[in-house]
């Protein structure tokens, strides 16, 4: 979806253009953090962006497809106890009309 992308788009802007970068370069650097480029931090943040709202949108879709599927299940087990139970009183009631018809 587009309103996922332009959310990526956003924050990778957003690190592209952060006013302190020349800070937080040498202070990561600082604490033994290899050098990496601007660039190469705003990719790997638009990708893993990118992943973690597909991802988290899958989990949501896959748990409410599951609540979908046991709701249905349910309503099918209902919808079979109801008819098994009409199926058994019209055949009790069969019963009763032969047994009235024949024996008296």
């Amino acid at each position: 979806p587009w309103h996922d992308f332009s959310t990526s788009l956003i924050i990778a802007m957003r690190l592209i253009f952060v006013d302190n970068w020349n800070l937080i370069g040498p202070e990561l650097e600082k604490h033994g953090s290899p050098t990496i480029s601007r660039w190469f931090l705003v990719i790997i943040v638009f990708i893993g962006n990118r992943i973690v709202t597909n991802v988290l949108v899958g989990i949501m879709i896959e748990s409410v497809s599951s609540v979908n599927d046991d709701y249905m299940k349910e309503k099918r087990e209902k919808k079979i106890l109801r008819n098994q139970q009409k199926r058994e009183e019209l055949n009790r009631r069969r019963y009763l009309y032969l047994l009235n018809r024949y024996l008296f």
